[in-house]
């Protein structure tokens, strides 16, 4: 059996993604995850997969452009709908050309690489989780991957009706350096996910942490380090 399919059978939580079930994939790169929802899923299913940057959306739009179950939405998710000038740093991260944004005074991100890491420069359009699944879907969604660099709970506060209406499934990056990005905790997303009746596991073995502080005592410190989360919704809890 090839190691990629031994990785994919420690996600225990894909047991959760079903024929037929729609997944948005939030920061879907080239589409490794993409791929799997959309095995996952089937041709009776959905993966929509959310991209902002032109280059990658183009690319998701050439490896499925004969897998019909899955959608490439060149968008960017955000806390509000609105657009701005931005750019790839390292071709991963986007950010604001706004030199003043208030990123930029975060110790995570070294400023003095920014102009030498400039790439791919774009106007980028944002849209809340909420309007993105009224636009492109207006269906219930059971399963959301998000990875988004910091930017995780600008989609969280952002999805707040559909979160309540379809109690999806999560996946979600957690980055402290990163969250501090956007003026944002790990421990502020998860406490709103909590209210909504959330439990959270680990990415790789169905362990519960114990409270949002063990969750958040498990997170790698580093400005490029993460902890993949499961946040399981009341549906499907037992």
């Amino acid at each position: 059996m090839p190691s990629e399919a031994r990785w994919v059978e420690t996600l225990w939580w894909l047991k959760y993604v079903h024929p037929g079930h729609t997944v948005f994939d939030i920061g879907a790169n080239v589409g490794i995850y993409t791929q799997i929802f959309a095995d996952k899923v089937g041709k009776n299913g959905h993966v929509f997969a959310v991209e902002p940057g032109p280059k990658l959306a183009a690319s998701l739009r050439n490896t499925f452009k004969d897998v019909q179950q899955v959608h490439v939405v060149q968008h960017a998710v955000g806390r509000q709908n609105e657009s701005g000038d931005v750019f790839h740093y390292q071709n991963w991260s986007l950010l604001p050309l706004d030199k003043n944004d208030l990123r930029y005074k975060n110790k995570g991100y070294i400023i003095d690489t920014q102009d030498r890491d400039m790439k791919e420069e774009f106007l980028c359009e944002y849209l809340t989780l909420d309007s993105m699944v009224d636009q492109f879907h207006r269906g219930r969604v059971d399963c959301i991957k998000i990875d988004v660099d910091g930017a995780e709970a600008d989609v969280i506060f952002g999805g707040r009706a559909m979160l309540k209406r379809d109690q999806p499934l999560l996946r979600v990056e957690l980055s402290v350096t990163l969250a501090e990005m956007y003026q944002e905790t790990p421990q502020h997303l998860c406490a709103e996910l909590k209210n909504l009746g959330y439990r959270f596991f680990a990415d790789h073995e169905p362990d519960e942490y114990k409270s949002i502080d063990d969750l958040c005592a498990h997170i790698p410190v580093g400005v490029f380090s993460s902890l993949d989360c499961i946040c399981l919704p009341p549906r499907l809890q037992r």
